[in-house]
């Protein structure tokens, strides 16, 4: 999963794992007949990306409330009930913590702040 994640990031839609299913709803999925590791995940903006879900199996098919989660936490965050603030290194000092989101967000991950 990390290298699919990886070539998202240093490729964009160009990633060889990208699947659109339709709507604002992507995966990364490894390229095997049969199961295979997929991350299901929405885009936010132009180049963002938000990885929701994530799943390892056997089968060839998404898991169905994997995949409504996923459009559950899109919706949430297009409405305004969530949104997405960076999420501090575990190196960064408590004074680097309160400042989240004005440094570097692109080596954060982000979480979900429900409301």
């Amino acid at each position: 999963m990390i290298e699919m994640m990886d070539d998202l990031r240093a490729n964009g839609r160009d990633s060889r794992y990208l699947k659109h299913l339709g709507d604002v709803l992507y995966e990364l999925k490894t390229r095997t007949v049969h199961g295979g590791a997929r991350v299901y995940f929405f885009r936010l903006g132009r180049e963002g990306y938000v990885l929701v879900r994530a799943e390892v199996k056997q089968e060839n098919e998404a898991t169905e409330a994997l995949l409504l989660d996923t459009l559950d936490v899109a919706e949430a965050v297009e409405k305004g009930k969530a949104r997405l603030v960076p999420k501090p290194r575990e190196e960064d000092t408590d004074e680097d913590k309160g400042q989240a989101g004005k440094r570097d967000k692109g080596k954060r991950g982000l979480v979900t702040r429900w409301r």
